[in-house]
């Protein structure tokens, strides 16, 4: 097997209809991976049966506006070939997700019994439970089309 280092650029797969849909199914399973793993939480170890669906999507997107943006910029630029530029728009992009997803899940609600620090502590290891399948899933789609990103 050929090593990326060794492989030019020549042999990278074409950026075409199926790459934009893998892209997309795979932003799409990023942001409903979050949503989900923030209601589990919330429903889980803090048993609020009250607590729905809708509003972990209404708490969530305050939370992604601005990457959104972000993530729309960077994608802009990668289409015009700004990929230095795209990937710093990216990784921003990706720590204020994980910034916003580590607030949702670290406020206890208030009638949770748990100690705040093993409350915080179980509900990153559960987030972290829901979000492992969906990276997997994430990364079996767009592997190919990420290994563009090393050719800067």
């Amino acid at each position: 097997m050929v090593s990326i280092a060794n492989s030019s650029p020549d042999q990278l797969p074409p950026l075409d209809l199926f790459a934009a849909l893998s892209i997309l199914v795979a932003s799409a399973l990023f942001y409903f991976s979050i949503i989900l793993g923030g209601f589990t939480v919330r429903r889980v170890l803090d048993q609020e049966s009250d607590f729905t669906f809708q509003e972990a999507f209404d708490r969530y997107s305050r939370l992604f506006a601005i990457p959104l943006v972000l993530t729309a910029l960077a994608s802009f630029f990668a289409l015009f070939g700004g990929l230095r530029f795209a990937g710093i728009l990216t990784l921003l992009s990706m720590a204020i997700f994980a910034l916003g997803n580590l607030f949702v899940i670290s406020k206890p609600s208030k009638t949770s019994s748990l100690d705040p620090f093993y409350r915080f502590l179980l509900a990153v290891l559960l987030d972290g439970a829901i979000l492992l399948p969906f990276f997997i899933a994430e990364l079996a789609l767009t592997v190919d089309y990420l290994r563009i990103l090393t050719f800067f």
